[in-house]
């Protein structure tokens, strides 16, 4: 791809409006082994001797959550993000030390319970995965009930509301319908939605591919290619082949097609090997960047946070996509997590970087 124009559009100094996202925010332990297979191995040695040590690891400490790290990597690209949330006090203290000091944390709410998540990272089969042990804490009772006149004022006040990480909250269909229904009354701005990994709550899928993506309180609908198949297992009824989907990259985009069918939303596809931005019968589709991955925990969250950059800065949707794909790229390279700036975004385009063969392959042949 050629991206000098795409250069020239990051490099004006345009200020871009305010986003606000919610609702949750994690403390990240991760752990990173080489095989993970050989991890389970030896925890399984360690538990039938009645516990023990296990070395050969990398571990450290980040701040997490999909709010949190979607707000964090947009103040990375100089976006004024808000993050709405609940913890504890200690919670808002660890946040006050992990987050940048430019992050407002003034709708922090600390009448709740701290959320943390176990991230176990390693290969598995020929393939980076990531396995998350997560206590979800306030994140699993965030209601519409719970957001002051401040926070809704803030909402008012967005081009964009992001709503993420459904999968660990309760009431999940209940907050999407009030707040993107407050949205839809009280302003102009954009909805966004993320849902996270729905294999814990296979009940919450039903009610959103009938009741909530069909209702046109969704502008966008960002996922995986693990959210796909478990969105088009709840359109079938069900059926327990989401496995399958998830292990065929031949068919990830096709089904996010056929999902589109019957959405009244933007679906905008990211996989490891390319990414898709799809409105009714229209596709865009471009390769994901070849690149070694050293976490991946938190990917999707720099990827949707370029995305909606590429939305407010109303870029094509080939810029767009190529844009969130950079910056997923940049963070899921980095050592220690950590996600990029505008001026690593456009240093890395500079470099005329790679693109992912297999995405490449599976684009020119229709078999994405």
């Amino acid at each position: 791809m050629e991206y000098t124009g795409l250069i020239s559009i990051l490099k004006e100094d345009t200020s871009l409006p305010q986003v606000t996202i919610l609702p949750d925010f994690f403390l990240d332990h991760f752990v990173i082994v080489d095989d993970l297979e050989r991890l389970l191995s030896r925890i399984r040695r360690v538990a039938k001797q009645g516990g023990g040590n296990i070395l050969e690891n990398s571990q450290f400490v980040r701040k997490g959550g999909n709010a949190i790290n979607t707000s964090s990597a947009l103040l990375k690209l100089d976006v004024p993000a808000i993050p709405i949330i609940t913890t504890d006090e200690y919670g808002h203290r660890l946040l006050e030390s992990l987050t940048e000091s430019s992050m407002d944390l003034s709708h922090i709410h600390t009448d709740g319970s701290l959320s943390a998540t176990v991230s176990l990272e390693g290969h598995y089969k020929g393939r980076k995965a990531n396995v998350m042990i997560s206590d979800s804490g306030s994140a699993k009772q965030f209601r519409f009930d719970d957001l002051t006149e401040r926070d809704l004022e803030a909402i008012r006040e967005s081009k964009m509301v992001v709503l993420v990480n459904l999968n660990h909250n309760s009431a999940a269909i209940e907050l999407t319908e009030r707040l993107f229904e407050f949205v839809r009354s009280e302003s102009d701005a954009k909805t966004y939605l993320d849902i996270g990994d729905p294999s814990g709550r296979p009940d919450m899928v039903t009610e959103l591919v009938d009741r909530i993506l069909p209702s046109r309180l969704v502008d966008v609908l960002g996922v995986n290619e693990n959210e796909v198949a478990w969105l088009i297992r709840g359109m079938r009824g069900g059926l327990n082949d989401w496995h399958d989907l998830v292990e065929a990259p031949e068919k990830w985009l096709q089904s996010a097609q056929m999902m589109s069918k019957r959405m009244n939303c933007q679906i905008d596809l990211h996989t490891p090997f390319f990414s898709s931005s799809i409105r009714n019968s229209k596709v865009i589709s471009v390769p994901s960047f070849k690149i070694t991955e050293r976490t991946l925990c938190g990917a999707g969250d720099a990827w949707n946070a370029g995305n909606i950059y590429g939305m407010l800065k109303n870029l094509d949707s080939v810029n767009r996509l190529a844009l969130a794909n950079a910056v997923a790229a940049l963070y899921v390279s980095s050592d220690k997590a950590v996600h990029p700036s505008m001026n690593d975004v456009i240093s890395f385009f500079e470099s005329d970087p790679d693109i992912s063969v297999h995405g490449t392959k599976l684009l020119k042949s229709g078999r994405a």
